[in-house]
Order: C-alpha cells, then structure tokens, then sequence
C-alpha cells in the first residue's frame, strides 16, 4: 500500500468514528421501552369511523353525536368529535 492509499484509508476511518460519535451526540438517550410504540388512542375521530363504517362524513358524525348524547347521558366527558374507542365499538356490534 502507498502513502496515498494508506492516508485514504485513514482518512475513511477517522470520517467513519466521527461520523459515528456525531450519532451518539445527536440521539436521545430514551429507552426503547413498550410504551414508546405507538398505542391505540382512547379515542376514535371522523376519519376512522368512516374507513370502519365505510360511509361518509356526515354518517360517521351522526354516530358520534349519538354516542355521545348517550355517554354524556351518564356523566362521561365527551369532545366534539372524537367518541369513545370501546363505546363505538360496542354501539356498532364489534365489541372488542
């Protein structure tokens, strides 16, 4: 190997540890744990019913506001459009 090879392959290494410490500095130290993967929401929006129910906007809102007449009924906390996963999955006969 000669000089130029030699100082290119050197040149490599010390650009591929630096390139690595870089790395170290810019990732967060978080643990990957369970919890860090993307969990089921308490609650399900407009679009999601309409892709579950296979109907339009209009539908899927008129669901939500029946649900949620029912869930406010009892004393739940509702938000305009969202509704309650397990609610919703219950008043349309999927019941998880």
């Amino acid at each position: 190997m000669n000089y130029e090879e030699q100082e290119t392959a050197h040149d490599a290494a010390t650009s591929q540890a630096a390139k690595k410490e870089n790395e170290n500095l810019t990732t967060p130290i978080i643990p990957q744990t369970p919890t860090a993967e993307k969990v089921e929401s308490v609650f399900i929006r407009i679009p999601e019913a309409m892709e579950i129910l296979q109907c339009s906007r209009t539908t899927a809102q008129r669901c939500f506001v029946e649900i949620n007449k029912r869930l406010k009924a009892q004393g739940c906390f509702v938000i305009a459009g969202r509704c309650n996963r397990r609610e919703f999955y219950k008043a349309i006969g999927l019941e998880r």
